[in-house]
């Protein structure tokens, strides 16, 4: 009997020890999804921006989108050349502020808003406040990477 007992647990501890490693490996399975978009876009050349002010309360969960727009905000307080960031048919956050020239692209070569190519969100961690926060890129398609002047936007 005491010889069942030690087998079933060690197959409990086991079990919890698979359960903290996949737990563990949740917050970094996003890495998979940045693989996926580098196989089957080859980011490397294209133009990359920043997400900022991705909010958890508004539905927005790490991974990979394709369904994005990039659309010239014209009436934002903070920022005259606010970029929203669109996925899945909802503002996710913003491209860095300040942010003119790409703004004015847009407006005029794309009558406000760019579909863009896809976008990763992922989870980050502030050790000082001990608060959790995602971040994320947004890429741009191949066409419009070559005819944006990448001298003249703010990508972080």
């Amino acid at each position: 009997m005491n010889i069942l007992i030690g087998f079933l647990f060690t197959l409990f501890i086991i079990a919890l020890i698979v359960y903290f490693i996949r737990k563990g490996n949740k917050k970094t399975n996003t890495r998979r999804f940045i693989d996926i978009a580098y196989e089957k876009h080859n980011l490397h050349p294209l133009l990359q921006f920043s997400i900022k002010g991705i909010n958890k309360q508004k539905g927005n969960k790490p991974g990979y989108y394709e369904d994005v727009e990039l659309i010239a905000s014209i009436n934002n307080r903070y920022d005259p050349y606010a970029i929203e960031v669109k996925i899945n048919n909802r503002i996710s956050g913003y491209t860095p502020a300040g942010n003119s020239y790409l703004h004015n692209f847009i407006m005029i070569n794309h009558n406000g808003t760019l579909k863009a190519l896809c976008a990763i969100i992922d989870n980050g961690y502030d050790i000082e406040n001990n608060k959790s926060y995602l971040y994320g890129r947004v890429a741009l398609t191949k066409d419009d990477s070559k005819i944006i002047d990448s001298d003249k936007v703010i990508f972080n």
